[in-house]
């Protein structure tokens, strides 16, 4: 995964780097997009209705990498689900990553809907 990315105005934020799983967000503050491919996103499996943002379900057992707390993004731009666009995206997304364990419970509560399609 690049650690940055020379000649962009884009930062390169580490959030997984082991064996089975890398990756990295992408920041452009000046607009304020933050892209996130697979650790959050915006669809039913992730948010388990908790919000407009949620955690990876893999990712609710395991200890969620903090470095996405603290943005202001406009623009939420993730690899499962719509785009997010507007204030309060930070908040929902700290939310998120704050109550990724305790709202993994919901997952299991939505799992059977989920599966049913």
């Amino acid at each position: 995964m690049p650690r940055s990315l020379p000649g962009t105005p884009l930062r390169v934020v580490p959030l997984l780097d082991s064996f089975r799983w890398r990756e990295v967000a992408l920041w452009w503050e000046e607009p304020g997009v933050l892209v996130v491919a697979e650790a959050l996103g915006t669809a039913a499996p992730f948010t388990v209705g908790a919000g407009p943002v949620g955690i990876h379900p893999v990712l609710r057992v395991l200890p969620f990498p903090q470095a996405l707390r603290g943005f202001t993004p406009k623009h939420l731009l993730v690899g499962h689900g719509p785009p997010l666009h507007g204030p309060g995206i930070g908040a929902a997304t700290d939310r998120a990553i704050k109550h990724a364990r305790r709202d993994a419970p919901r997952l299991l509560l939505t799992l059977p809907k989920l599966l049913l399609g």
